[in-house]
């Protein structure tokens, strides 16, 4: 189990959300496409993104939920998905900076919830306990990782 994150490490991705937003892929479509058919998803109900970044996973699906939530712990990282949010005139989404060991519970029940290449970061067990207990009946967690790196789109070892 990964440790989660304590005192300056929580500093890790300051002053690189610019880069993410420029550089890092966005995942490929056939990954929302499974989401939508797996889900369900049809413009109704809340989505929840732990870890969201600059919104690679949320933005995509904004036309699939009534409400999203983006929780990530660097606000720089926030800034950078509100910019895309505005640019693709995208208004359903609510962001919460902060860890999202603290903020699951607070932000409501959730259709599906999603952790792309961000629970690593987290302290596993609490966030996955905590996600299931805000998780719809017949809703579902999307852990999503990218087989390739993000910066080089080479293989991983």
């Amino acid at each position: 189990m990964v440790t989660p994150l304590h005192g300056d490490e929580r500093e890790l991705f300051t002053g690189a959300a610019s880069y993410y937003a420029k550089y890092r892929p966005w995942y490929p479509e056939e990954m929302f496409v499974f989401l939508r058919s797996y889900f369900g998803l049809n413009g109704t109900g809340q989505l929840l993104d732990l870890g969201c970044g600059t919104g690679q996973v949320l933005l995509p699906l904004a036309s699939d939920f009534e409400e999203m939530v983006g929780i990530d712990i660097e606000p720089d990282m926030l800034v950078e998905a509100k910019k895309e949010a505005k640019k693709r005139g995208i208004r359903n989404v609510r962001w919460m900076q902060g860890k999202a060991e603290e903020l699951i519970s607070k932000a409501g029940t959730f259709k599906l919830i999603t952790a792309a290449t961000s629970l690593h970061w987290m302290d596993q067990p609490k966030v996955l306990s905590d996600a299931y207990a805000v998780c719809e009946k017949n809703g579902g967690i999307a852990l999503i990782q990218n087989p390739t790196s993000g910066w080089t789109q080479t293989e991983r070892g």
